[in-house]
């Protein structure tokens, strides 16, 4: 029973249990593989054994590279570092500007209300809440397609249907045809939003992939709460229209930029690495790529190119629902659902609240107070991913039933220490709004609450990866979708449960919330492997997680 988790009598390595440090008995011939980075992602090793000798893979820096990049100077993984560098920050820019962009309209909701006389909750929901909705919707689309057509062909499409956007909303007249735009808008965002994770995995190898992803999610996150500040600004100074033009003279810029520079990053045919746990068939990111044809190397800039698999679009739409019949997925779909939808919805609330009496601060100092939520999302994001790291490689050494294993239910043992985290921020903001405490205060508690949503939602992620590294993709576009139903939803009905039950009430509440919501966290440590294992026997649940 390594740290609570019970050991299963019928498979010693169920999926998502891997080998992580080589045991100093086994004649040298398993290597050590020292980054362990790549568990942020869900990325599973495969420990060479005796059967799999060093001198067939390839290998840097004394680290076997996963996957086995071709010999093709035009695949992904063989690109120079100064490609893939360029290639990242143009992923991190076109997800930060989204993001920002998807936020932005929250300082300027009241002079929106009065200039369409609508209720300020009734703007808040179909501005802000449907783009939430809209991009999973895009997103579920967009995985489904990618697959199928590759990934340039979604960037450059949505890059040029977001400029367009912008502008048709900057000269709109009425709520209605906002409404529209924004929800054109979200569906147009999903590539930079949903897809750049799959495509850093692209271009990266395992031991190489966690860094940039924590940055590129520090990145995606602080666009979000800097677009808030920003547009304050904006606001404030030229008005809501302006914002609308400035985005899409913004995206029309980066569109000539991605259009030759953001390559298609689709994975070639490649060698297959071993596993060497049997009972499973699991696959890599290599080898899921394995059915994708060989593109031309002079179509790396084709928008439209051709297909580049025998995958089923129709096929890849159904998949993720029935995902909910593993509970790893169920679990982390609530889980992660309740908590984004806490960070998302949590700042709209307490800007509306900062902006009435005692406090009532302008659309320019609203905007203000999302700047300590980006200064957390930047620091703590990478020092999350490092501890997640720390913790795998220490709780792996310390295996009493198996030195040197990880199991995924070791990522949920840190919910012990960020669950407090978010609780005792909701009750900070209960006190601090009710007692109308001084702002900074409000802000304090405000930040720490979004320090333990972000810190849960991407803990519970990076679990159900570990489970399923081969569903990736399909979970995110699911969890997403609980995440943008919750964001929807409470997008109008926080500010409505706000001004009817009064602030206490609401955080009070939703502290409780935060920790029911993580009571089954207890089982599923315990029996989660033993849970995997029966997964992994049974035929029809197998067929989906593989």
């Amino acid at each position: 029973m390594a740290w609570g988790v019970l050991e299963d009598n019928r498979m010693a390595f169920p999926p998502g249990t891997i080998r992580l440090t080589a045991s100093d008995d086994e004649n040298g011939k398993l290597l050590h593989l020292l980054d362990l980075l790549d568990f942020l992602v869900g990325s599973n090793r495969f420990v060479v054994e005796d059967e799999f000798s060093e001198k067939h893979v390839k290998k840097r820096g004394g680290v076997i590279l996963d996957p086995q990049p071709s010999d093709s100077h035009d695949d992904p993984l063989n690109w120079s570092w100064q490609c893939k560098i360029s290639h990242f920050l143009l992923l991190a820019l076109g997800a930060s500007l989204t993001n920002a962009a998807n936020v932005m309209l929250t300082p300027g909701l009241i002079p929106l209300s009065e200039a369409f006389e609508s209720e300020e909750k009734s703007v808040s929901l179909f501005t802000i809440g449907i783009v939430a909705l809209w991009t999973t919707i895009g997103g579920h689309l967009t995985v489904a397609g990618s697959d199928v057509w590759g990934r340039r062909p979604f960037y450059i499409t949505s890059i040029g249907i977001l400029a367009l956007a912008n502008l048709l909303a900057s000269v709109t007249l009425t709520l209605p045809t906002l409404v529209i735009m924004r929800a054109v808008s979200g569906l147009a965002s999903a590539p930079f939003l949903l897809l750049a994770p799959a495509s850093v995995t692209d271009v990266f190898f395992s031991h190489e992939r966690a860094a940039y992803l924590a940055v590129l999610i520090a990145v995606l996150n602080a666009g979000g709460q800097l677009g808030v500040v920003i547009s304050g600004y904006i606001v404030q100074a030229a008005g809501v229209s302006t914002l609308f033009k400035l985005s899409a003279g913004v995206y029309s810029a980066f569109f000539i930029v991605a259009y030759f520079f953001l390559f298609e990053t689709a994975h070639y045919e490649r060698e297959m690495m071993p596993s060497s746990n049997a009972g499973f068939g699991r696959q890599t990111s290599a080898s899921r790529s394995m059915n994708l044809k060989k593109p031309r190397d002079s179509g790396r800039r084709d928008v439209f190119n051709h297909r580049m698999s025998q995958k089923s679009f129709i096929r890849g739409l159904i998949d993720p629902f029935l995902l909910l019949v593993l509970p790893p997925v169920s679990y982390s779909v609530i889980t992660f659902g309740v908590y984004l939808t806490y960070a998302i919805g949590l700042p709209i609330l307490v800007v509306e609240i900062i902006r009435a009496e005692p406090y009532r601060l302008s659309p320019l100092e609203a905007g203000l107070a999302c700047l300590p939520l980006a200064i957390v999302s930047i620091v703590a994001g990478p020092l999350i991913g490092a501890l997640m790291a720390f913790s795998a490689r220490f709780m792996a050494s310390k295996n009493c039933d198996s030195k040197g294993v990880f199991e995924p239910e070791f990522r949920l043992m840190t919910l012990l220490f960020c669950a407090p985290v978010t609780v005792g921020g909701l009750i900070g903001l209960s006190i601090s709004t009710t007692q109308q405490l001084p702002l900074q205060w409000v802000l304090t508690w405000l930040s720490v609450t979004y320090l333990g949503c972000m810190w849960t939602s991407q803990v519970v992620f990076v679990y159900v990866v570990d489970c399923f590294p081969a569903l990736t993709g399909q979970s995110f576009t699911l969890i997403n979708l609980a995440a943008a139903i919750g964001i929807f939803i409470a997008s109008d009905g926080l500010i409505s449960w706000s001004t009817t039950s009064g602030t206490s009430t609401v955080f009070d509440d939703l502290a409780a919330l935060s920790a029911i919501v993580l009571l089954p966290t207890v089982p599923i440590c315990i029996f989660g492997k033993k849970i995997r294992s029966k997964l992994a026997s049974v035929e029809w649940t197998r067929s989906l997680s593989t």
